[in-house]
């Protein structure tokens, strides 16, 4: 398979699992602010760190927050690379080089979205409900993923668009975990405020996992409890555990099955993110700090993207040099 091909695959699917992960964070945010008296800053925060554009933010819009800047800059400020019409743009346009290896029903999902975010049709809805306009890019990126589990071949470009997901929604898992942990912290951790069951709850929604975080855990809505689910659970699908373990599904067969040669530290990184993931304990982990935990599985994650950037992505590198 043509890396080149083989890339853009991968960031079709991460951009448009950021979109939709974006959209939902913001849908979920807004109906927050009807069911807590926050003010913008402790309402809105979060977002940006899970964005990590808060110093853009700064820059671009001044430091104090506002509800409606903050979802300005997050869905239409093309200076934000992570707004919602930055992410759909980019995944569009990796759809766009790639529109012979994708299915026609593929494509058309993804343009279709593309221009009605640029209509005023889009604006309008923006501007008159904010939630069903949220609601209509979240169905379009769920239109898009249905349509690629159902018209393409299970082959090369859809394990490399597999992957993309994954690495992306573990990526957003962690990130909204660490902006959540941050915004309800309690020196016990175990002693919930009023205020911390919602943001929990809304956490839990923005990766759709309510139903899933009470059939499987029965717990209630403390800190730990949330944490242990999202990190370690091996059966939710944005579980960071979970998308670890069907990435080295899908990396090994890209790399041709396990006994292959090719991305072997793509894939040894992999191992031992899941290793750990497999193996820690949660008390232990938040006796360390959970935040140092989540820091650490980040650097493995950017470590495992480096890897699979060099040894499947980017041909010249992983090619033999001379002498």
């Amino acid at each position: 398979m043509i890396a080149r091909v083989a890339q853009a695959c991968f960031w079709l699917n991460r951009y448009l699992e950021r979109t939709e992960t974006t959209a939902r964070l913001l849908q979920v945010t807004q109906h927050v602010s009807l069911d807590l008296e926050l003010d913008d800053t402790a309402l809105w925060q979060p977002v940006l760190d899970v964005s990590g554009e808060e110093k853009r933010y700064a820059a671009l819009y001044g430091r104090e927050l506002e509800g409606d800047e903050v979802q300005e800059f997050m869905t239409w400020d093309e200076r934000n690379p992570v707004a919602l019409v930055s992410s759909l743009r980019f995944a569009r346009d990796n759809a766009r080089t790639i529109r012979e290896t994708i299915s026609l029903e593929m494509f058309q999902a993804i343009n279709s979205l593309w221009l009605w975010l640029g209509s005023r049709e889009g604006r309008r809805l923006y501007e008159r409900e904010r939630h069903l306009f949220y609601e209509r890019v979240k169905t379009g990126c769920q239109l898009f993923h249905g349509l690629y589990h159902t018209t393409m071949l299970f082959d090369e470009p859809y394990d490399f668009m597999r992957i993309g997901s994954l690495f992306e929604r573990a990526d957003q898992t962690m990130r909204l975990l660490d902006a959540t942990w941050a915004a309800t912290a309690t020196p016990a951790r175990r002693t919930a405020r009023p205020t911390d069951a919602p943001r929990w709850l809304a956490a839990l929604r923005s990766l759709s996992g309510v139903e899933a975080f009470t059939k499987r855990t029965r717990g209630t809505l403390v800190g730990p409890t949330v944490a242990a689910f999202l990190l370690y659970d091996d059966r939710f699908p944005r579980a960071v555990h979970h998308c670890m373990l069907r990435a080295a599904l899908f990396v090994d067969r890209a790399r041709g099955g396990e006994a292959s040669e090719a991305g072997t530290r793509t894939r040894a990184v992999l191992a031992g993110l899941l290793e750990r993931l497999r193996t820690s304990d949660i008390d232990a982990v938040i006796a360390r700090g959970l935040p140092l935990e989540i820091a650490d599985l980040t650097a493995g994650m950017v470590q495992l993207s480096e890897a699979l950037q060099e040894e499947l992505f980017d041909v010249t590198a992983a090619m033999p040099r001379a002498g």
